[in-house]
Formats: structure tokens, C-alpha cells, sequence
């Protein structure tokens, strides 16, 4: 019998605009719901990839401060997205 395959881990789009208003795949969070988007997708099983987006006028105190929240959650697969330059 072949052995089961491990489910693939799903990726959240985690963006930050340059106002410091963070998206969940494009939809726009207030504050206070960050902790509990991260512990749900904590409690998956495997706990999906985060994939952040930054604006380049994002202050680095706010991105610091959804790594901290995403890691003391569990959350510890995180990767940097970043757009193409524009001409």
C-alpha cells in the first residue's frame, strides 16, 4: 500500500500597505483581528506558509511587529514577497 501523502500547506497573502493597514489575501483586517486570523491558521494541520508583502514606504516597526504576532502563534514558514520593478 502506498504511504499517504502529507497535505501540501496552504499560503496566506499577508500584505501591508504603506499606511500599516494589513491584508489576509486582499482583504483588509482591522488590528484586532490579526491574533485570531494567525491562530486559526496556526491550528491547520500542516499550518499554511506565510507570504508577506510589504509596501516600500511600510515603516520596518510594523513588519517586525506581524512577524512577532505570526511566530508567537506557531506560524514559523514566512517568505518575503516582492513585485518586479517597474520601468
Amino acid at each position: 500500500a502506498a504511504a499517504a501523502q502529507p497535505q501540501q500547506a496552504a499560503a496566506v497573502s499577508l500584505a501591508i500597505d504603506g499606511g500599516g493597514h494589513i491584508f489576509w489575501n486582499d482583504v483588509a483586517l482591522a488590528p484586532a483581528q490579526l491574533d485570531a486570523r494567525l491562530a486559526e491558521a496556526a491550528a491547520q494541520t500542516p499550518p499554511p506558509e506565510l507570504q508577506l508583502r510589504a509596501d516600500k514606504d511600510t515603516r520596518y516597526e510594523v513588519v517586525a511587529q506581524v512577524m512577532a504576532a505570526a511566530q508567537s502563534k506557531g506560524l514559523n514558514k514566512l517568505s518575503f514577497v516582492t513585485a518586479p520593478k517597474k520601468e
